[in-house]
Formats: structure tokens, C-alpha cells, sequence
């Protein structure tokens, strides 16, 4: 009977787990399928999003959190400002923790979104890094947010004046959007205005076109009205006057409803450089009229004091001018709000950042105590187990040791007197040996030594001989001795080489010429060596050092050195 119990209980676990895993799946389609809607109708969307808003309210955890975060994300598309932070700080500590790679991505980017619209730059900047560094590092990415993350980098650094940086995120953005072949419209449309703030009107224009050929090509007009009022503005700005109608035209074909925000502006800026100063005057008055923002009467106030003043209208040309004066006062005062807020914000940001890096050092520093504290008192245990044991172990072991001892003690003994009474007979043995062969290393260092000097007596015997047969091919007189001096002479003044019989002919010259001089060099330097003993000659004859430089083929700076220490040994003058 238990067991039919828990059969049942398994089996209704089974059909609960199974119709729970149904119904998130169906949520979350019904999400996703307001998510898509939302990328082009995000205001349609939002509609539907609020209508569920009763049916997740119940939801566990996971629902809950992809329905918030949703709802950020739809009133992002829909350019509805962020106020507050409360939200999506909590789904990024949720989804950063138990969220995949695409969730923690998509948690980051609209984190950052919120700080943008919040004014606070450092935060933003932050976290559309975050973001960055989630779609390198993680395999499963979405790769639009991916690119945005880029964009929306981009637009903050021109906020900044850092058009250089803002350029260089654009590029980046569209190198990611055409890898992943995702809409790049918008990539390309913030080169052209990263070109466009630092002056270069080739690039601008030359992307400006661009943009307008991919709008025509994927029929996205109504999607992208702002980006070709945007471009409008360029090519009139620069005096692409062609390109700047069709833009116009583009524009004027779209629905009053379906125009963007920033159509007015752009408008007056096209009338101004392409129409007539009296149409862009017109639209000014309506931008006057009908736009509040602080910007946008700073600048329809200043162009419409300069055109009255301009048609001689003073009336209202001063008139302009005070509300110019009061729009620039609201205007620097709005920009002294918000760089206070920025500074304000940086300052919260390094507080914040410098607080949370002390708090996680001193979680650290916790951990790491309590983990070196662990650590030791195992190590502890661990030591006083192993000292234990290897105590039982050594006592065992010197109990059997000398158990075994006194048995093998007599053999032991025994055994080493044999090994040292076979060692003294070894040691006598090499001991006689190496008598011996010290004896018959005497008498060979005896017979080398009479070898040695039978060879030397021959060889003086041979150098004699040499001597006397060049001494006696002399025997003329000095003369020929001379005369073979001179020859020799006369060879070292450009590079030559002796043969060995060369040196003997002229040595015995010299010999013949100065009879005592080999005595002489005897005396003074004892063992001397051949080429000291040649240079000796060569310079009795009276070469010179470059001349023994050439005869013996040495480098200049041994023969200066031996010259030198020749030189010394006989004496200056010699």
C-alpha cells in the first residue's frame, strides 16, 4: 500500500513539474513575441506589455525579473525617459548572478541606458563596458546589443567633445553590426556625425550618402526618419544642396505623425543654406512656437533676431534679442546644472567605487583569515595525527632494530674484521705497485731529459752548421752581406713574405755585416723567442715599424709593443 503511495506521488510530481515547464514556456513566448513587436512598434508594445502585467505579477522569480526587464527595454525603444534606478539594479543583481550570457548582457546595456538618461556618465560609461566585456568573454551573445552597446558609447563621447573616441566606437560598431549581419544604418549614420564634429566634410558627405542608399535599400524610411533628417541637415550645412532635396523629399512624402522629433530643426537649418532665409525664418517661428526645449530656443531665437535685424525690422529683431538673452542665461545655466550633476555624479561614482572596492578588500581579508585560520588548524591536526603515528611507527621500528641487532651483532662483527684484515692486504699490495711505478717514472724523466738535450745539441749544431754555409757564401767579404741587406730592405717597403730560408739568408747578412751582434742580443735577453729574435735584426738593419710590420706580416700594434720592450731591454739609442 506505501508503495502504490508513492507511485502516485511521483507520478502527480512528475505532471506538476511537467505543466510548470509548459507554462514558462508559453510566458515566455508571449514575451518574446511582445520583445519583437517592441523593436518596431515599441508604443504597440508597450500596450500589450502592460495588459500581462496581472498574469506575471504571480509568476516565480525568473518570470518576474524577464517581465521587468522587458518593460525596460520597451520604454528605451520608445525614447521614454528613465527616472530612477530602483529596477534595474535589482534584475542586475539578479541576472548577473543566475542569469545566461545573453540576459547578463542585455542587464548590463540597459543599465547603462538608465544611467544615460539619468546624467550620470561615469555609471553609464561603466556599464555599457560591462556590457562590452560580456559579449567578448561569453560565448552565446546577442549581437544588435553587442553593437548599440557601441553606439550608445559613441553618442556619450560626443556629449563629452571626445570626438576622436566617439569616431573610434562608431567604426567598432560597425565592424560588429556587418560581421554579424544585423542592421547597420545607424552605425553608419554615427560616422557621418563623428566626421561631421571634427570637421571633415569628404567623410561626412561620403557616409552621409551611404546611409541613405541602405535606408532606400531595406525600405526602412519610417524606422529611420531621424537619421535622414540628420542628414538632411549635413548636406545642406556643406552644400550638397541635391542630396540635401532628396532628402527633403523623403521627408515630405511622410505622414505629420510619422516625422521625427528632430525634423523642425533640421528643417530650418535645410531652408536656411538651400531655400531662403525668409522660409527658414518661417520655420524657425514654428520651432519658437511649438518647441519649448531650452536648445531649441536658444538657436530659433538667435537666428531670428539676426534675420530681422538683417531686413531692417528692429521691432522685432529686439525683441528676439532679449529672448535670445533670456534663452542663453536659461541655456548656461542649464549646461552650470548639468556639469554640476556630472561632477556631482563622477563624485558619488569614485565614493561609491572606492567603498565597494574597501568593502570587498575587507570581505577579502576576511575570507582569507578564516580560510588561513581553517588551513592551519588542519594543518595542525594533520601534524599531530602524523607525529602520532610516525611515533608508534619509530618506536616499533626501534624495537625490531634491536632485536635484530643483538642477533647480528657477532656476524657483523665478524664480517668486518675479515673485510679490514682483506683491506690492509689490498692496501700493501697497491702500495708496492705504486713504488714501482714511481721507480720507472724516474728513470724515463731521466732518459727524456737525455733526449731533450741531444736534441738541443743538435739543433744548435744544425743552426751552425746553417750559419756557416751562409757565413761562408759571404766570404767575399761584407759586400755581398750587404748588398743582400739592402735587397731585403728595399722588399719591406711594400708587403712581403719570408720563407724560412729567406730569414736564414738574411740573418746570416747581418751576422756577416755586425759579427758580435748575436752575442750581444744573448746578453741582453736570455731565451729569447724567434719572432722577438727577428724583429732584433730587422731593426739592427735599421728598418722601421711599418717596414716590420710589412716583412713579418704581425699587426701594427704588436709590433709597436715588442719594438717597444726590445727597445727597453738594449737601451735607448739602440
Amino acid at each position: 500500500m506505501k508503495r502504490c503511495y508513492l507511485y502516485a506521488y511521483l507520478f502527480l510530481s512528475c505532471v506538476i513539474c511537467g505543466c510548470n515547464d509548459y507554462n514558462n514556456e508559453v510566458l515566455l513566448n508571449r514575451l518574446i513575441s511582445v520583445q519583437n513587436e517592441g523593436d518596431t512598434c515599441p508604443y504597440n508594445a508597450l500596450e500589450r506589455y502592460d495588459s500581462l502585467g496581472a498574469i506575471f505579477e504571480h509568476e516565480n522569480e525568473y518570470l518576474r525579473s524577464k517581465y521587468a526587464l522587458l518593460g525596460v527595454r520597451l520604454r528605451d525603444k520608445a525614447f521614454i525617459t528613465h527616472t530612477n534606478d530602483s529596477v534595474i539594479n535589482l534584475l542586475y543583481d539578479y541576472f548577473i548572478n543566475d542569469g545566461n550570457s545573453c540576459e547578463k548582457q542585455e542587464v548590463c546595456y540597459y543599465m547603462g541606458s538608465v544611467y544615460r538618461d539619468l546624467h550620470d556618465t561615469p555609471r553609464a560609461v561603466k556599464y555599457f563596458l560591462e556590457a562590452i566585456q560580456v559579449a567578448e568573454t561569453e560565448a552565446n551573445i546577442d549581437s544588435a546589443i553587442y553593437e548599440r552597446s557601441y553606439l550608445q558609447l559613441a553618442a556619450i563621447y560626443r556629449k563629452q567633445l571626445n570626438y576622436e573616441e566617439a569616431l573610434k566606437m562608431s567604426l567598432k560598431g560597425l565592424e560588429i553590426a556587418e560581421s554579424a549581419n544585423v542592421n547597420s544604418i545607424r552605425n553608419y549614420s554615427s560616422i557621418a556625425n563623428g566626421y561631421y564634429y571634427l570637421n571633415d566634410t569628404i567623410e561626412t558627405v561620403r557616409y552621409s550618402r551611404i546611409v541613405i542608399e541602405k535606408i532606400l535599400d531595406e525600405g526602412l524610411i519610417i524606422e529611420n526618419s531621424d537619421v535622414i533628417a540628420s542628414r538632411m541637415h549635413d548636406f545642406a550645412k556643406f552644400g550638397y544642396k541635391a542630396e540635401a532635396d532628396y532628402c527633403y523629399a523623403l521627408l515630405q512624402h511622410l505622414p505629420e505623425d510619422a516625422r521625427p522629433k528632430n525634423y523642425l530643426i533640421n528643417l530650418a537649418v535645410y531652408c536656411k543654406n538651400c531655400v531662403s532665409p525668409d522660409s527658414a525664418a518661417a520655420v524657425f517661428h514654428r520651432i519658437q512656437e511649438s518647441d519649448k526645449s531650452i536648445a531649441q530656443q536658444y538657436n530659433s531665437t538667435q537666428f531670428l533676431m539676426k534675420y530681422y535685424a538683417s531686413v531692417g525690422n528692429y521691432e522685432e529683431a529686439t525683441r528676439f534679442a532679449l529672448l535670445f538673452s533670456d534663452a542663453n542665461r536659461n541655456l548656461l545655466k542649464d549646461m552650470n546644472v548639468e556639469q554640476t550633476l556630472n561632477a556631482r555624479n563622477e563624485f558619488q561614482y569614485i565614493r561609491d567605487r572606492d567603498k565597494e572596492a574597501a568593502m570587498m578588500e575587507q570581505i577579502g581579508r576576511t575570507r582569507l583569515i578564516w580560510a588561513v585560520s581553517i588551513i592551519v588548524m588542519i594543518l595542525l591536526l594533520m601534524s599531530l595525527l602524523f607525529f602520532h603515528y610516525h611515533r608508534q611507527r619509530r618506536l616499533l621500528k626501534i624495537i625490531m632494530e634491536r632485536n635484530n641487532a643483538v642477533d647480528n651483532a657477532r656476524g657483523l662483527i665478524q664480517k668486518y674484521e675479515e673485510e679490514l684484515e682483506q683491506s690492509h692486504n689490498i692496501i700493501e699490495t697497491k702500495e708496492k705497485e705504486l713504488a714501482t711505478k714511481y721507480s720507472m717514472i724516474e728513470t724515463l724523466d731521466v732518459e727524456l731529459k737525455n733526449a731533450e738535450d741531444s736534441i738541443k745539441r743538435l739543433m744548435v749544431q744544425n743552426e751552425t752548421l746553417t750559419k756557416f754555409a751562409l757565413m761562408k757564401k759571404f766570404s767575399a767579404g761584407t759586400e755581398d752581406a750587404a748588398e743582400i741587406i739592402a735587397k731585403y730592405k728595399r722588399a719591406a717597403d711594400g708587403k712581403c713574405t719570408l720563407s724560412e730560408d729567406d730569414w736564414s739568408e738574411l740573418i746570416a747578412a747581418v751576422d756577416c755585416v755586425y759579427p758580435n751582434f748575436t752575442s750581444e742580443i744573448n746578453e741582453r735577453l736570455k731565451d729569447i723567442k724567434l719572432h722577438n729574435l727577428r724583429i732584433c735584426y730587422l731593426l739592427k738593419i735599421g728598418m722601421t715599424n711599418p717596414q716590420i710590420v710589412n716583412i713579418t706580416g704581425n699587426p701594427p700594434q704588436t709590433v709597436w709593443y715588442r719594438v717597444k720592450r726590445i727597445k727597453e731591454a738594449f737601451g735607448k739609442g739602440e
